[in-house]
Parts: structure tokens; C-alpha cells; sequence
């Protein structure tokens, strides 16, 4: 089985990873719920939270991007979901971490994806870079 995260150079444009280090990488979600939808992954093949060897690292890691992404997108608030399992069958059994900027929404919460260009998307992830 090929999964989509441990062959994200293969499916994640250069221009769109926000952080890269030599365990984990980050970049934007490609159907993202708001601008700013980031994926932070380990780029070992892990199936469950219980596999991540240094989760205290994890978990700063994912609130140094939190911290960027707040400042870059200029909100006040962010979701953060941990997901690993492949029970929608999507070939994602590999555990990643959603950070999910919060804005005003119309009905007051998300209800589908949106839509953008790779030029806002290179946008947005050079935002968020410049404040790592």
C-alpha cells in the first residue's frame, strides 16, 4: 500500500511545505477547511499516537506552527486534531495532526472544503514561514 504522507514529495508542491525537519515535516492541507490549513506529519511511517517516540516534541513542534499560522493568518483561535486510522478509507493510515485556523463563519462553523490557487496557496505558506 503507497501512502500518501510518507511520499509527500510526491503530492505536496515544494512551495506549499511550511517546515521540514529531519523527523517531521509540515505543509498545507491541499483540501483545506480554511486558508492557512496546515498537516504537521512524521515523516517515518507511524500508524497511532502510541508509535510517536518523542511526543513532548511532537506537540511543541505543533505549537510553534500554531503560533506561526495565528500570526501569519492574523486570528485568534485554531483547531488542532490528531488523527491517525484509515476508517474512511482515504489510504491516510499514517498519523498526522490537523491545525486548522478558526475564522468567522457565516453558519458559525465549518461545513465543507474551499477552494484556492497554487499562487494564494505559495502565498500562505510564505506568510506562515516568515514567522517560524
Amino acid at each position: 500500500m503507497s501512502c500518501i504522507f510518507c511520499n509527500y514529495k510526491d503530492t505536496v508542491r515544494k512551495s506549499h511545505i511550511i517546515y521540514e525537519s529531519s523527523d517531521y515535516v509540515v505543509f498545507l492541507s491541499k483540501r483545506p477547511v480554511a486558508k492557512g490549513h496546515s498537516i504537521l506529519t512524521p515523516k517515518n511511517h507511524v500508524e497511532s499516537f502510541s508509535e510517536i517516540l518523542d511526543a513532548k516534541g511532537l506537540l511543541l513542534l505543533a505549537e510553534q506552527i500554531s503560533d506561526a499560522i495565528t500570526k501569519a493568518m492574523e486570528i485568534d483561535s485554531l483547531n488542532i486534531q490528531i488523527t491517525y486510522g484509515d476508517v474512511i478509507k482515504k489510504n491516510m493510515p499514517h498519523f498526522h495532526i490537523h491545525l486548522i485556523p478558526m475564522f468567522e463563519y457565516p453558519e458559525g462553523k465549518i461545513t465543507h472544503h474551499i477552494e484556492l490557487t497554487v499562487e494564494e496557496m505559495d502565498e500562505i505558506a510564505e506568510r506562515i514561514r516568515s514567522f517560524i
